[in-house]
């Protein structure tokens, strides 16, 4: 059996420069239940990484990745349980963050995003019950932000996004604190 350091230690080693032409990221790591860190490698070409890091719930932190030409980062956070933070960079093009970050637990402040391509939000800070503060996201071709933070029992704070395209609202801000007794 091999201990998580052992785990990182042996990703170290990997010739990763190899993956800067790769396009598809999609469940790279999924379900690594072991995984606390990853190394920093070349995802500037990726047009997917959906559920790349889903359920790698000892997953504690990620590097800067950059998702330039990444169209779909649906569920690529899902499930991390111990995740604290993704800095992630570039996000303009990416036009789908469905369940993001959904289920990360551990999650206080959620990332900047650019978000101005993106169309679904739905569910993207679902069950983030540690989640306090959220930043001022562009959210101007939303068309489904369903459920978005549902959960985030802890959420203080949440900027005026601009809804105009949205078509479904379902069940945005059930279950937080943000609108109690007022």
């Amino acid at each position: 059996e091999y201990s998580t350091s052992d785990l990182y230690r042996f990703l170290c080693t990997l010739d990763l420069s190899e993956l800067a032409t790769a396009t598809d990221f999609s469940s790279m790591f999924s379900a690594n239940y072991y995984l606390t860190n990853v190394p920093l490698f070349n995802t500037s070409s990726a047009t997917t990484t959906m559920s790349m890091f889903a359920n790698c719930i000892a997953l504690m932190s990620v590097p800067q990745f950059s998702l330039s030409s990444c169209t779909n980062a649906s569920m690529m956070f899902y499930n991390c349980n111990a995740l604290t933070a993704a800095p992630l960079q570039n996000t303009g093009n990416v036009t789908n963050m469905k369940q993001m970050f959904y289920k990360c637990t551990s999650m206080t402040t959620a990332p900047s995003l650019d978000m101005g391509s993106v169309t679904s939000h739905a569910y993207m800070f679902q069950n983030c019950p540690a989640l306090r503060t959220v930043p001022q996201y562009n959210m101007i071709n939303c068309e489904d932000c369903g459920a978005m933070f549902n959960g985030c029992s802890s959420l203080v704070t949440l900027p005026v996004f601009n809804y105009s395209k949205v078509t479904s609202f379902g069940s945005l801000l059930s279950s937080t604190k943000m609108y109690n007794d007022c």
